[in-house]
């Protein structure tokens, strides 16, 4: 019997703030995708195809305030933004 490998999608996220004071006053917060294995990976945030990310690429996407449900083979990670939450977010994707 063939060994099947389960592989986790681990999300190393960090945000990082600006000096506004909500996030209506700098438009939204941008999330930044890097994929850093070699296969390719389908990004779907709330629901809609957003793209693949392959080896060593990356995907920049612009969210508003709230959660978000980003599902990366076939993983999923709820993120909320509140209004003092101004910035970047930068998720890497990787594996264990």
């Amino acid at each position: 019997m063939k060994k099947i490998k389960v592989l986790f999608i681990l999300f190393m996220a960090s945000i990082s703030l600006s000096s506004c004071e909500d996030l209506a006053s700098c438009g939204s917060a941008t999330a930044v995708f890097y994929n850093s294995y070699g296969n390719s990976i389908t990004l779907i945030v709330d629901g809609t195809l957003r793209g693949n990310i392959s080896n060593g690429g990356q995907k920049t996407i612009s969210l508003t305030e709230g959660s978000h449900t980003y599902t990366i083979g076939g993983s999923n990670q709820n993120k909320s933004f509140s209004l003092k939450d101004c910035g970047t977010l930068n998720i890497e994707i990787t594996k264990n």
